[in-house]
């Protein structure tokens, strides 16, 4: 295409000529532009598996260059801090999941005084590149969530997870120049084996505590009051949603008078856990495992007033005494944007639930801390179905690192 613009001395009296998908634009005098940027499209505060992203690239030379190459990578930056004998450190690991080449035009030079825009699209895939690592499990290609503020910044403590789009102009010289765009990303996806299994361990949880005896009754071995509450396994509990759990709270003794509950409250109790070594870990990170560290952070759920619960009185089967025994729903309501529970080979996050139950006349709560699984709100959106292998086996795992030049297809 041509033009009557009047351009800088030295370069001419015409645009260069450019395919279909690029723009090129006069800058106005007095506006400053960056060198070069990326820019999306729409852009959405999460993204999900198989998530579409368009947007486009801008570069506004300086002087007269000639492009090489353009990239846009999608990138995951895993840091985890490193403690050594003398300093503290940290490891950061940058993983290029995802790419989109941008096609150039015949003509690769470029010119000061003009803006030259070129769209991409790209796709947030379902695993990370490569074959699965030495542990053998593939869910460690998986995707991980988003460690990080929305705005791309790291997480406060140790450990984070970012993501990014990198857009990556090389030229003719041994010049090259970058840009970047925060996302933050939550996948869907099922529960690994792994956690599922951490879950099954145990199928009840129980907690007792002692009770003060009451005001003008008399206290004996065989009234000797107590209470216990029992909670059954949890299902997985999806993000930014409202569960109700049902909690059984038994009192025993106190010659049957049953104890008056103030409140119930809920806790979630986050767990994360990595490796405090720099060589790669065969093995998902998990508690208390040899060269790892873990912190831990705990955010309220709610505290609720219960009105008068309705008392059932029955015979306990194992110490066949009588029992004042009760049911209390607990909402349990999950803020948006959790990470749900993921693990990799450097970093792996775990939940649990504290219930706590306040009981008039007694110092200290009775409390129960239960494992549990977070899970999107979406329906499961992998097509890769997780697998554990078998000891000394390493047949059964599909070798999915892909054309990553061509995007994979996902149902929505």
């Amino acid at each position: 295409m041509s033009t009557s613009l009047d351009l800088p001395p030295s370069y001419g009296s015409s645009l260069p000529s450019y395919s279909l998908n690029v723009d090129v634009q006069p800058i106005e005098p007095g506006i400053y532009y960056e060198p070069l940027r990326v820019t999306i499209f729409d852009q959405q505060t999460v993204y999900d598996l198989g998530d579409i992203i368009q947007g486009m690239v801008s570069v506004a030379p300086t002087c007269q260059m000639k492009l090489d190459t353009l990239l846009v990578l999608f990138e995951c930056i895993e840091t985890t801090q490193i403690l050594r004998w003398t300093s503290e450190n940290d490891k950061r690991r940058c993983i290029t999941i995802n790419f989109h080449r941008v096609p150039l035009p015949d003509d690769r030079t470029i010119l000061p005084g003009f803006l030259y825009t070129f769209p991409f699209s790209i796709q947030v895939p379902e695993t990370k590149p490569g074959a699965p690592c030495s542990g053998g499990f593939t869910d460690h290609k998986r995707l991980s969530p988003s460690l990080s503020a929305l705005d791309g910044s790291p997480a406060k403590g140790p450990v984070s997870i970012q993501y990014r789009l990198h857009a990556a102009m090389g030229t003719g010289s041994v010049d090259h120049m970058h840009a970047y765009a925060p996302l933050f990303v939550l996948p869907s996806y099922s529960v690994s084996p792994n956690a599922e299994r951490r879950i099954n361990a145990t199928n009840t949880h129980i907690a007792t505590q002692k009770l003060r005896s009451r005001t003008g009754l008399r206290r004996s071995v065989a009234t000797k009051p107590y209470a216990q509450i029992r909670l059954d396994k949890l299902p997985p509990l999806p993000v930014s949603t409202t569960t109700i759990v049902p909690i059984l709270l038994t009192a025993f003794g106190g010659n049957n008078i049953p104890p008056t509950v103030t409140t119930v409250s809920a806790k979630l109790v986050s767990y994360t856990i990595y490796s405090g070594q720099s060589q790669f870990t065969a093995s998902p990170p998990v508690l208390y495992a040899p060269g790892t560290l873990d912190f831990s952070s705990t955010v309220l759920l709610g505290s609720y007033t219960m009105a008068n619960p309705v008392w059932k009185r029955e015979e306990d089967v194992a110490t066949s005494q009588l029992t004042n025994a009760t049911i209390l729903n607990l909402p349990v309501a999950l803020p948006a944007l959790i990470p749900p529970t993921f693990e990799s080979c450097y970093i792996s996050r775990v939940y649990s639930l504290l219930v706590s139950l306040t009981i008039e006349g007694e110092r200290h709560p009775l409390e129960l801390e239960v494992p549990v699984n977070l899970v999107s709100p979406n329906p499961p959106r992998n097509m890769i179905m997780s697998t554990v292998p078998e000891k000394g086996r390493r047949d059964d795992f599909l070798d999915i690192e892909g054309d990553q030049q061509g995007l994979p297809s996902y149902s929505r």
